[in-house]
């Protein structure tokens, strides 16, 4: 009898050593899936961390309720996942908070449609007609517009720039379930300058420690499948655009689009790179986000190799290549050789490459120089910091 007492009292022993011990805790403490609820609230939990969100009819109302009672959220696009927050500045000051952002880079609103974007905008007929010309051909979809900003578009989103940056996604869970009930402001969940995500878990692995809600999208085919962040356009005048930053719509695509649409002597300035380098709040407002030199850029250092380059052995090297290379490295990443499915790409290599051991520097091959490619050429010389391997 002694010994049956003296087993069940060192089970119970073991049993409570098990649940208080560190590595148990650690797995348990930053990631929590929530359950549908009956008060559609997330079950409370001890300790910071993310929430992730199944996307159920249930937990679509409780990130809705989150959102608009001044919280954070992560969506999906079709783009990159964003971190969310209302227009008012209270809200929209957590954004620039989380991400370390500067308060000179200008955050993007997203809307339902054409419709809901007409509120924020204060601009000429000849401006408004070019609107909806882009609108009823790219969205919803990646192309943000920029136009002149009307009151209700607090300074604290357009870095006193007055002008609004304005886009729809399509990505059908964000669409129905946030931005036909609210309109958001949105930069991509990640901190400033870092790979943007493009996964959940990408989310999660940046703000591990950060106590915000993510809306789980993963499963739908319309979720990260550009890959990249959207191309920026400023309509100027009523006969003027230019491309800020480059994505999978290209200016071209633009132009022809206008010219099919009626706009008569139209001119679409092509992308110019500008390298901003930030400084600091003291500096000038950028026109558009994506501006900073180094930015998308992984935590190893980057850069970039011509496809004439000759290779030597790298083995402390990832090699990110549009089609695998020959030489001897660590690890080689191909995204593969189209605009489309390289872009799509691009981002989860990023963060593959940043996590692998013994890794020192990463090498990624340019792309060729059209312009569907201008987009994902971008990003490789902002993640690279302009730096071409030697």
């Amino acid at each position: 009898m002694r010994n049956i007492s003296f087993l069940l009292l060192l089970l119970t022993m073991l049993t409570q050593s098990f649940n208080l011990h560190p590595l148990r805790r650690s797995f348990c403490k930053n990631l929590r899936h929530l359950s549908p609820t009956s008060n559609n609230e997330p079950p409370k939990t001890k300790g910071p961390g993310p929430t992730l969100l199944k996307p159920t009819p249930s937990n679509l109302s409780a990130c809705l309720a989150h959102l608009t009672t001044g919280n954070l959220l992560a969506l999906p696009t079709e783009t990159v996942y964003g971190l969310a927050s209302t227009l008012s500045p209270p809200s929209s000051s957590k954004i620039f908070k989380l991400k370390n952002r500067p308060h000179t880079s200008p955050l993007i609103v997203h809307v339902y449609d054409y419709e809901t974007s007409l509120p924020y905008i204060d601009a000429s007929e000849s401006i408004l007609k070019i609107h909806k010309i882009l609108t009823d051909e790219f969205w919803p979809g990646p192309l943000t517009i920029i136009l002149p900003s009307s009151e209700r578009v607090p300074s604290t989103i357009n870095a006193n720039t007055n002008t609004v940056a304005l886009r729809s996604p399509s990505n059908t869970l964000t669409r129905e379930g946030i931005l036909k009930h609210v309109t958001v402001c949105m930069p991509s969940a990640n901190k400033f300058g870092h790979v943007s995500p493009t996964t959940s878990s990408h989310v999660m692995s940046e703000f591990e420690n950060d106590d915000i809600w993510i809306l789980d999208g993963d499963e739908s085919e319309d979720t990260g499948n550009v890959g990249i962040e959207s191309t920026v356009v400023k309509v100027v005048r009523g006969n003027l655009v230019e491309v800020l930053r480059p994505g999978k719509v290209t200016g071209g695509e633009v132009g022809e689009c206008l010219r099919e649409g009626g706009v008569e002597g139209v001119e679409v300035r092509g992308y110019v790179r500008r390298e901003v380098v930030v400084l600091g709040e003291d500096e000038e407002s950028n026109g558009s986000p994506g501006q900073s030199l180094k930015h998308y850029s992984p935590n190893i250092p980057c850069y970039i190799y011509t496809p004439s380059t000759p290779l030597p052995p790298l083995p402390t090297t990832i090699i990110i290549s549009l089609t695998p290379e020959k030489t001897t490295c660590l690890l080689n990443i191909v995204l593969g050789q189209t605009a489309e499915e390289s872009s799509s790409n691009l981002y989860k290599a990023l963060r593959e490459a940043e996590r692998v051991e013994g890794a020192k520097e990463i090498y990624i091959q340019d792309v060729p120089g059209v312009e569907s490619f201008d987009g994902l050429r971008d990003r490789i010389y902002r993640a690279a910091e302009g730096r071409y391997a030697k």
